[in-house]
């Protein structure tokens, strides 16, 4: 490391990095850190320090090896107890489902629900008929047929 330049982390840029960790923004991070609020307002420098920025991205791997081994793990284990129920006598199809279920939901290929609002459009509806009762022409007296003609029209000539 060159002059001037620390190989460990002071405890302001630990608790700025355990804040980030924790999904604040650099900003908020920087101000429960300790630094003062001019500094908190421009925390990007805090970022681009070399081992803060280690630092961080240590932590999210480490997040991120939780989730996938966890949720491998997980798998894992539904896997057993979905062979289990196929191999007993019963087989318990009910559970098996329910195992299906709910490994096909950790792998993200099923969602729990889908939210639906209803929509009044009444008001929008209104407001469309007045704007097209507003365009509306006049019809011309002219044009308005009293009588039918007398001959059919010739459509062949």
């Amino acid at each position: 490391m060159g002059r001037g330049v620390s190989r460990i982390m002071t405890p302001r840029q630990a608790k700025f990095v355990e804040g980030i960790t924790k999904g604040l923004t650099p900003g908020v991070a920087a101000k429960e850190a300790g630094y003062s609020a001019k500094s908190a307002g421009q925390p990007s420098h805090r970022c681009r320090s070399p081992l803060v920025e280690a630092a961080i991205k240590a932590a999210h791997e480490r997040v991120i090896e939780r989730a996938v081994g966890g949720a491998e793990e997980t798998i894992n284990e539904i896997n057993q107890m979905i062979a289990i129920c196929l191999e007993t006598p019963e087989k318990n199809m009910t559970a098996c489902k329910g195992f299906y279920e709910l490994r096909s939901k950790i792998k993200g290929l099923l969602i729990d629900r889908i939210e639906m609002k209803t929509v009044d459009l009444t008001g929008a509806l209104q407001q469309a008929q007045s704007r097209a009762d507003a365009v509306k022409l006049p019809i011309p007296v002219e044009a308005t047929v009293s009588d039918p003609p007398a001959t059919e029209p010739d459509i062949l000539s």
